[in-house]
């Protein structure tokens, strides 16, 4: 039984602690006895005196872990007591390995040295014990668990279970990090295999599922779903799934789709240094690539500095389908060296459907769009087939219209030429400053270009000789026709124009 003895101006104090007798519940309480005495070794006077008991992780110095202020009856200076009666102690004051008490007497200053409580008090973390023969309370199952179909059996680096919907292995991370994180110097980062339902599953504001290796990223195999990824987030920079490598992302498919994309920007978006972005190969009917934007953005676009945008081989081998009340694009391809979209297929090449653009193609240096056909159409278009200004081959426009000073008006147009903004080229016409004069607005260069104008008239009494064609502004996207009679004089009537 430790003692310790207490000094506090004239007196000394006595005191001796002892620990609680063994129960099946163990009480959060520490019988503590002692002998007060004067500094002349006089017990105090018997009466009520009043005791603050505090207790300390230290024999100097430190604050209270602990304190309890209570009124004690001394006889003869000796008293009995519990610590934890008017204030309840905390079982894992006991973990603490050290415990230290220190005395007060009627309000007076703290006596000292402090006393030491040894370890029957620590029979308190009995009741929550650290181990058991050298294990710790988590390896072991709770008494009442079952092992039912919601087991998991562990085996070295293997868990194995029979679970409904609920993950055998579930990561969440509250913070900015990663759920699960699989890096791999030469095989796969993380592998995932399903029977039936998805293999690898990534639900991500902004990345799904993110692999990086030397050679795959991301491996998926399953009789549904290899690779499911799923971005919540509204802006463009969230990506279900996003592969850069080699190969960005490949799909193989037997009999189903090898890549299927559904966004709100992109369906499926490839991006390569000097391979392939998104190439797909389906051996069935299917198409090997297919993407669906219900938005204003691409089903399909690939983008390459070197090599290929998109390729496809297949029945289809790129299939693009765009919203057509938005205005979207079927099938977008770019590149600067290479080739913009490039098609192979025994059905179709390239089959593009868009209310504005069926198939786009756009190169800087080679060609945008290159159509080969043994026996049947090299390009078949349904729509307008456009051109920029500059370019040959194609008429740009014609206009059937009726031109006087008032009352002009066009009957019939149609124009080949595309905006800057990509939109057609819309064009419009006024009335001159005399009979048989109008100007007409083409929506782009015209002036530059050649344009042949006829006098048209629906009766041989009013046929004119001739229409005069005069420059309309610097722009030359308006041009003036003064449409006159044999004595040229100034006539009303129809007139056709065509600018190549």
């Amino acid at each position: 039984m430790p003692t310790g003895s207490f000094g506090s101006g004239p007196s000394q104090v006595r005191a001796t602690a002892d620990g609680p007798a063994a129960s099946a519940a163990v009480p959060a309480l520490i019988n503590f006895q002692g002998r007060l005495s004067g500094a002349d070794g006089w017990p105090l006077p018997d009466g009520e005196h009043a005791l603050d008991v505090a207790l300390y992780a230290t024999a100097v110095g430190g604050s209270p872990l602990w304190r309890e202020r209570k009124t004690l009856r001394l006889e003869g200076g000796l008293f009995t007591t519990q610590l934890g009666d008017s204030r309840p102690l905390d079982p894992s004051l006991a973990a603490l390995g050290e415990l230290w008490v220190g005395l007060g007497i009627d309000g007076a200053a703290e006596m000292g040295p402090r006393i030491r409580l040894t370890s029957a008090p620590f029979a308190l973390r009995s009741a929550d014990a650290d181990a058991l023969a050298g294990q710790t309370a988590s390896d072991f199952a709770a008494a009442d668990h079952g092992h039912d179909a919601r087991y998991v059996k562990v085996e070295g680096d293997r868990m194995e279970a029979a679970l409904s919907r609920a993950p055998v292995l579930e990561v969440v991370n509250r913070l900015d990090g990663y759920g699960i994180a699989g890096e791999s110097a030469a095989n796969i980062g993380v592998l995932g295999s399903a029977g039936s339902g998805a293999g690898l599953l990534g639900i991500s504001g902004l990345t799904g599922v993110y692999g990086s290796g030397e050679r795959i990223g991301v491996v998926g195999a399953g009789r549904e779903t290899g690779v499911s990824g799923i971005a919540t987030g509204a802006s463009g920079d969230a990506t279900g799934v996003r592969g850069r490598g080699t190969i960005g992302v490949w799909g193989e498919s037997e009999s189903g789709t090898a890549l299927h994309g559904d966004g709100g920007q992109y369906g499926v978006y490839g991006e390569s240094a000097s391979g392939m972005g998104v190439f797909g190969h389906a051996a069935g009917s299917a198409p090997a690539i297919a993407g669906r934007s219900d938005g204003s953005g691409a089903g399909v676009e690939g983008r390459s500095d070197a090599g290929n945008g998109l390729s496809g081989i297949g029945a289809n081998g790129v299939k693009g389908l765009s919203n057509l009340a938005l205005g979207g694009t079927g099938v977008w391809g770019s590149a600067d060296h290479g080739t913009g979209i490039f098609g192979e297929g025994g059905l179709s090449g390239v089959h593009g459907e868009g209310q504005q653009r069926g198939v786009y193609a756009k190169s800087t240096e080679g060609i945008g769009l290159l159509a080969e056909s043994r026996d049947g159409v090299a390009v078949f278009a349904v729509g307008e087939v456009a051109q920029s200004p500059g370019a040959d081959g194609l008429v740009k426009a014609g206009v059937y219209a009726w031109c006087d000073q008032s009352g002009a008006r066009i009957v019939r147009t149609f124009s080949n030429v595309h905006a800057s903004d990509g939109s057609v080229a819309m064009i419009g016409i006024v009335g001159g400053k005399q009979v048989g004069d109008c100007s007409i607005d083409f929506g782009f260069d015209a002036g530059s270009r050649f344009v042949q104008a006829t006098a048209v008239s629906r009766s041989l009494g009013r046929e004119a000789r001739g229409v005069t064609i005069r420059d309309g502004g610097p722009s030359g996207e308006v041009l003036g026709f003064f449409r006159w009679d044999a004595a040229g004089v100034g006539e009303a009537g129809y007139i056709q124009v065509l600018v190549y």
